[in-house]
């Protein structure tokens, strides 16, 4: 009798700790089937296809970075992660100070600045046909842009411009010295502007992505064209927001950045900024488009 009991209890272990395996190896394969879900979950944006991820590296920084393709448009995108950084610029222009900490939530931006043919696709019109300074081509970036056509633009993709803190962010990509690749001395590698462009043969503006990108993978965020940003423009950051949203109080003119490649090299800098008309187009304004990764 006593052996039966010792077998009969010597099967219950034996039959407890197969029972803990399973449910330790369950256990297992819903936290690896959570992980897939929460990847599937990132890389599936309404009206975006994802493409997958691709390291950059520029000025001491390097990010692996979500590449995305905008279903309507073809427009690429990255996806910039969540952070926080010090905007502006205490050596620059009186408009770029105080320097004040900016968290901005992840958002997705254009790889590139919207192209001729991408506009033309989307509002059927050449706002730069039979103007000088222009080279036509599809894959030159769009200019002679208003605000107020930029903005239509982006009514008509489901897309917006970016805020003004969600540029200098995406620009930066980390850095905190006055281009995004480091010091003044390499611009050529990453912008077009009026030492390597604003001559006879080149006095215009030129395709997009054939300079270096910046650790985020953007081309073109300095020089080639200004890029319009959402805010009104105020002549300093007394009481700019702080998180990352648009500065959309009271003002007449819309705030552009990045230089062109009709501007000198200070103008390039990262936390250079200016304002304009929102309705009268001009040669160096394009843009470049964002979407708030919680729409």
């Amino acid at each position: 009798m006593k052996i039966l009991l010792l077998l009969f209890g010597l099967v219950l272990s034996v039959g407890q700790a197969q029972n803990e395996d399973l449910l330790l190896s369950h256990i297992q394969k819903m936290e690896e089937r959570l992980h897939t879900l929460e990847e599937k979950t990132e890389n599936f944006i309404s009206d975006f296809t994802y493409l997958g991820s691709s390291a950059y590296s520029a000025g001491g920084k390097s990010y692996l970075v979500k590449e995305y393709k905008h279903e309507l448009t073809g427009i690429e995108f990255v996806l910039i992660p969540s952070g926080g950084f010090k905007m502006g610029s205490n050596s620059g222009n009186k408009d770029e100070k105080p320097i004040h900490d900016v968290n901005v939530p992840s958002f997705l931006i254009s790889k590139y600045e919207v192209t001729q043919a991408q506009w033309k696709q989307v509002m059927g019109s050449k706002p730069w046909f039979g103007k000088s300074y222009v080279k036509e081509g599809s894959e030159y970036a769009a200019n002679y842009i208003s605000w107020d056509d930029a903005k239509e633009f982006c009514q008509k993709t489901g897309l917006r411009l970016p805020s003004e803190a969600e540029w200098e962010y995406a620009c930066r990509a980390g850095t905190t010295t006055d281009y995004y690749w480091g010091d003044r001395k390499n611009i050529n590698d990453y912008a077009w502007w009026d030492g390597n462009a604003d001559n006879i043969e080149e006095d215009y503006a030129h395709k997009v992505g054939i300079k270096k990108p910046n650790a985020f993978g953007l081309h073109d965020m300095s020089g080639n064209v200004w890029e319009w940003c959402e805010d009104k423009y105020e002549r300093s950051y007394d009481n700019a927001p702080t998180d990352g949203s648009a500065w959309t109080k009271e003002g007449s003119n819309r705030v552009y950045r990045g230089g062109s490649w009709h501007n000198n090299a200070w103008d390039c800098r990262s936390a250079k900024r200016d304002g304009y008309t929102p309705g009268i187009p001009h040669k160096v304004l394009g843009l470049r488009l964002a979407r708030s990764f919680f729409p």
